[in-house]
């Protein structure tokens, strides 16, 4: 990364002409530090799943739901009505 270009849409590097190669250097630099920020923001979504998943047993809570709609479904009675 060349840090003695000026950083993409400063007003120094604005003024640079359009063939100056601290421009395009400019926005290499943006687009690899973009590149970067989200190679971090997937690895902490990742982990960030991970931890979701290890925190609970999701095979139980699938089967709980199931059984609630089943009941449901058996029972319609217990159906909640809307009343205004």
């Amino acid at each position: 990364m060349d840090t003695s270009a000026p950083a993409l849409g400063t007003p120094a590097w604005c003024a640079l002409h359009d063939d100056h190669p601290d421009k395009l250097a400019g926005v290499l630099n943006a687009a690899e530090g973009l590149a970067y920020g989200i190679c971090w923001e997937q690895a902490a979504m990742a982990e960030a799943a991970k931890a979701v998943a290890a925190a609970a047993d999701w095979a139980r809570v699938a089967t709980r739901y199931r059984e609630r709609a089943d009941f449901a479904a058996a029972h319609p009675w217990t159906k909640r009505a809307v009343t205004a």
